[in-house]
């Protein structure tokens, strides 16, 4: 191979033999190839002047991708090494050595991101989903850092070494509570996935995972567990990665859940476990597919002037799969480009639509419609969604954005936010939700954030933060819980959780 000088290489197995080779040239671009043909695999654009380290690594989900960093933007930057498309929030950190740093032993629970500083300073791990470090060592380095490597000692975690032009070499270990907190793992018993239980003229209760095996379902007033549902057996090996729950006109109540597998099943008190009719595996049988595929987020909503209600599902290969969540046939599936972070189920003039963020932009569907652009790109990321009531009734498609803004969009002028951006979260928000602290009290928003670990409750009609809980703990989940007829209650809750477990708050205004 002959061409401009080589400034960075990375190399990456995959699970299926397959040998990757990513080369940063002079130039600005990046280079992805076969490493036993040499046969290119895709080209990613570079940024700046060209790449100060590379990194190749599996995703969550099991797919590769890249991590360029640069000095002239003082950014690092991840992409899909298929395709080359940027796939992250972008890390700002300018590094001129990047380490790969595994988390456990279950590649399930990924990998972080060790960046050597070009200008010296603190070494720290980061979260490449998020953007966000997760860890940072106590001391300095004077100088650059141009070599990071693993040490694995037997111990919990392996050991971090750190050589820099100061001359020392630091070994670092990151296993302390404080150092690994606010990590993406999602043990099952952790409080990563949360779930509102509306049981009218009941208790208010909050479904969580508590093993690899059940479900608990508690009182949301005291934390008592008052039911432990078994998961099936095809669902316990996968483990969870989404839940949410639907509330049916006879007062029922059905919770949905989502593996890491992409399986979808619905669970009801008297019928208990039924799977989801999936057309995912289906395809996958006669394409060749190089992913997993992974429930990433789930929504119920009833279609206009019926009484079918549909279950929307979003996945790690970008997929948009509509369920008649009654019958649990699948309607339509959607194919994007990029991940689905988040759905959120939005009432329009011509139907209810289903609006999700993939990649760096968020979009609209409808079950056996192909999808629209929907909001700017201009936003960024977005990671979660969810809707908001006006005072004169209309309903707004409310974003969290990786940039740690909230904003509002009315779906007849999605061009131009229709309040005031809610400025406030350092880092990226992980949730959001809406709720009312009485009958008669305009709608609130809550969010939460993993890099700051607050809950913050908002007005957005005058853009003021009415209260702010500061936990100490990353932050992955949020939800709101109504009092409904739980004589327990007299005003709404807020439960939120992390890697680091689950809490709640009554929300007094």
């Amino acid at each position: 191979m002959w061409g401009d000088s080589v400034k960075a290489l990375a190399a990456l197995q995959l699970p299926t033999g397959q040998p990757l080779l990513a080369v940063g040239r002079e130039g600005s671009t990046v280079e992805i190839l076969d490493t036993e043909s040499l046969r290119p695999v895709t080209q990613v654009a570079g940024q700046g002047r060209g790449v100060s380290a590379l990194a190749l690594y599996l995703d969550p989900d099991g797919r590769p991708r890249m991590a360029a960093a640069s000095r002239s933007t003082g950014s690092v930057r991840n992409y899909d090494a298929w395709t080359g498309e940027e796939t992250a929030p972008v890390i700002r950190e300018s590094a001129v050595a990047i380490c790969l740093y595994p988390v456990g032993l279950d590649p399930r629970k990924g990998t972080l991101l060790a960046l050597g500083p070009s200008r010296g300073g603190p070494v720290r791990l980061w979260d490449p989903e998020t953007g966000a470090a997760v860890s940072e060592f106590a001391a300095d380095h004077d100088k650059r850092v141009k070599g990071l490597a693993v040490l694995d000692t037997g111990a919990k975690a392996p050991l971090l070494v750190s050589g820099s032009d100061d001359h020392t070499v630091r070994i670092w270990d990151p296993s302390t509570p404080a150092s690994l907190r606010a990590t993406r793992w999602e043990e099952p018993s952790d409080g990563s996935l949360l779930a509102p239980m509306p049981m009218p003229g009941r208790a208010t209760r909050l479904v969580r995972p508590s093993s690899i095996r059940f479900l608990n379902v508690t009182a949301a007033a005291t934390g008592e567990v008052l039911q432990q549902v078994s998961l099936p057996e095809e669902a316990a090996p996968a483990g969870l990665t989404a839940i949410t729950s639907h509330l049916w006109p006879n007062g029922s109540v059905s919770v949905i859940a989502g593996t890491f597998r992409g399986d979808i099943f619905r669970w009801d008190q008297e019928n208990g476990w039924f799977r989801m009719h999936d057309p995912i595996h289906a395809m996958e049988r006669i394409m060749p597919i190089h992913r997993l595929t992974r429930t990433r987020a789930l929504t119920t909503f009833r279609a206009d002037g019926t009484d079918q209600v549909f279950l929307a599902s979003g996945t790690s290969s970008g997929t948009v799969t509509f369920h008649d969540l009654d019958t649990r046939e699948p309607w339509s599936v959607i194919h994007e480009r990029g991940a689905v972070r988040a759905l959120a189920a939005l009432p329009h003039p011509e139907g209810v639509m289903t609006a999700f963020s993939a990649a760096a932009t968020v979009r609209f569907c409808r079950p056996e419609q192909p999808s629209a652009p929907l909001l700017p790109r201009r936003i960024g990321v977005v990671g979660c969604l969810t809707t908001w009531t006006a005072e004169d009734g209309s309903i707004l498609l409310a974003t969290g954005g990786s940039d740690g803004t909230v904003r509002l969009w009315s779906p007849e002028a999605p061009k131009r936010e229709a309040y005031p951006v809610l400025h406030g979260h350092q880092g990226p928000i992980t949730a959001i939700t809406s709720f009312q602290a009485s009958p008669t009290a305009p709608c609130l928003l809550a969010t939460a954030g993993q890099q700051d670990t607050t809950v913050r409750v908002w007005d957005p009609r005058t853009g003021e933060e009415l209260a702010r809980v500061v936990t100490g703990a990353a932050l992955t989940s949020l939800c709101a819980l109504p009092i409904g007829g739980d004589p327990q209650l007299s005003d709404p809750l807020l439960a939120f959780g992390g890697p680091a477990g689950a809490g709640a708050i009554s929300v007094k205004l």
